[in-house]
């Protein structure tokens, strides 16, 4: 979502989503944070794929509202699903 940039770089691997780098937070207002539109599935299918998102995700989060941000909203659709961010001062 472009006006919420990401802070994590996804990648797909065998049909399932996996976190990559994170991107570092964004200089603008607004942030992105992706997670697996089904959780559930990863963690039957892979379960080190889904510890690696839990892993990916608290150091985002954690990042994310040290510099300031918090939840603002969440969106689905496509296949994804975003924790959308927003910085307060």
């Amino acid at each position: 979502m472009a006006a919420y940039p990401a802070v994590i770089e996804t990648n797909s691997e065998k049909n399932m989503s996996r976190p990559g780098r994170l991107l570092g937070i964004p200089r603008g207002a607004r942030a992105s944070v992706e997670i697996p539109a089904d959780i559930d599935a990863v963690k039957r299918g892979d379960l080190a794929a889904a510890q690696a998102w839990r892993r990916a995700t608290r150091s985002a989060f954690q990042a994310l509202f040290h510099r300031g941000f918090a939840v603002t909203g969440f969106s689905t659709g496509l296949g994804r699903s975003l924790y959308l961010l927003t910085w307060t001062p």
